[in-house]
């Protein structure tokens, strides 16, 4: 019995480590993405001005490091998915060779129902990914990214539903582009 109880101690210990270490990365996240914020804000609307100039690639890429943006409800883009793309993120205007733009939109793609019968609105965001090149100022790829509601998705006891968004496809399709 006292071996359990050290076992058990001893999993706790180690659990709540890796809580505070995950805090601590989170926080350190937060205060580096207000830094780059700070950073980009002089330019923001430079940055997310979309180009007249339009030369879709065959195959798209980023150059140099890049920035994505996403548009809010209120029709202005909002630096987003750092934490996800940090690696090639740009930290500094003179660093941003490739912009990302999403224009996300939520849609009603089906029902959830629960074991009792209830059903709700299996609500998605479908979004549009428009890429530009900074060094040649034009639109060099533009996707429609659609999401699919996935069925092993849960109804909390409370009722509320999480809206399935395509922006996790976008930032691995990002990552997984080729830069030039």
């Amino acid at each position: 019995m006292p071996k359990q109880v050290i076992r058990i101690a001893a999993m706790a210990a180690l659990l709540l480590t890796a809580i505070a270490g995950c805090e601590k990365n989170y926080r350190e996240w937060q205060e580096e993405f207000a830094s780059i914020r700070k950073n980009l804000s002089a330019v923001e609307d430079k940055l997310t001005a979309i180009p007249a100039k339009t030369e879709l690639a065959p195959q798209p890429y980023i150059r140099g490091k890049i920035v994505l943006f996403k548009k809010d409800k209120g029709g202005k883009y909002e630096l987003a998915a750092y934490q996800q793309l940090n690696e090639i993120y740009a930290t500094k205007p003179d660093e941003v060779g490739t912009v990302a733009l999403l224009d996300c939109v939520k849609i009603e793609k089906g029902v959830y129902k629960t074991s009792d019968g209830k059903e709700y609105p299996a609500t998605v965001e479908d979004c549009a990914l428009t890429i530009i090149d900074r060094a040649k100022a034009a639109v060099v790829f533009k996707k429609m990214f659609e999401k699919t509601p996935d069925a092993t998705y849960k109804v909390s006891k409370s009722g509320s539903i999480y809206t399935q968004t395509a922006l996790w496809d976008i930032t691995d399709f990002l990552k997984g582009l080729p830069r030039t």
